[in-house]
């Protein structure tokens, strides 16, 4: 979503750099995200929470062990549910108070 580019594209990425440590289940490191990124064409950068404001930025939202994808204020789940919510609720609810993201370098 973030990269522009359909979902088994990015898993094939994934797969190509990480086949011998990765396993499906297992999530990805900020660091493997930022490297598949790149490998995808899409340079990210990583920002904590007081460097950008969640109600206009695109990119991934970097909460404990989780990512979510952030766009405009809103955020989409990458759980399989694909929910969305207002990024400010999403992070209450859940009751994340530190957060950082993965934005676009470019940005």
């Amino acid at each position: 979503m973030v990269t522009g580019r359909r979902y088994f594209d990015v898993l094939d990425a994934v797969i190509v750099r990480y086949r011998r440590t990765w396993r499906p289940g297992h999530g990805l490191t900020t660091g493997q995200l930022r490297s598949i990124a790149w490998d995808l064409g899409l340079p990210l950068k990583y920002v904590t929470k007081r460097r950008f404001p969640l109600d206009d930025t695109y990119g991934l939202l970097l909460v404990k062990r989780h990512v979510v994808v952030l766009r405009s204020g809103l955020v989409i789940e990458c759980d399989g549910t694909g929910s969305v919510w207002e990024a400010e609720q999403w992070l209450e609810h859940h009751q994340h108070r530190r957060y950082s993201a993965l934005i676009p370098a470019d940005d």
